[in-house]
């Protein structure tokens, strides 16, 4: 529809030639307009795309909470990645997803996903908290294999 406006104000100005009463209308009243729709349109569609990004992470934070509490670390494991395929630059994704591992006991894989969480967002403070906690762990298992 806006096409077919924007060619008619270009006919127009074209069969007439001139900047009269009507051209200066057309430049400094409906030009304006059409791309004050655009704007709103493109703005309609980013407000859409923010509210569905935060209704797609709040449903896979609460699944994975869910699986945790229930102690269902695979099915855990399994909805933190779709949620990191989903979002793979946020933080958090990558973040649950470590958690999961950590909960299952798969620290090396829980290390991995933490430090990806980190990178993304260096100030996580419960991640530095859990690397910490995992490299600890994973020193000391790496301590009573060697005595094996």
């Amino acid at each position: 529809m806006e096409n077919e406006v924007l060619q008619k104000i270009l006919v127009e100005l074209q069969e007439h030639n001139q900047f009269g009463k009507k051209a200066y209308r057309i430049i400094f009243v409906l030009i304006p307009i059409l791309v004050l729709v655009w704007i709103g349109r493109i703005l309609l569609v980013v407000k859409d795309i923010k509210h569905t990004k935060k209704e797609t992470i709040i449903n896979y934070s609460k699944n994975i909470n869910y699986y945790q509490d229930t102690v269902e670390f695979d099915k855990a494991i399994e909805e933190s990645k779709k949620f990191v395929e989903k979002a793979p630059d946020y933080y958090y994704a990558w973040a649950l997803l470590g958690w999961s591992y950590f909960y299952k006991g798969d620290l090396v894989e829980a290390k991995k996903s933490i430090e990806k969480s980190l990178q993304l967002f260096p100030d996580y403070e419960s991640g530095q908290k859990v690397l910490k906690s995992i490299n600890s762990r994973l020193a000391q298992k790496n301590k009573y294999l060697k005595k094996a």
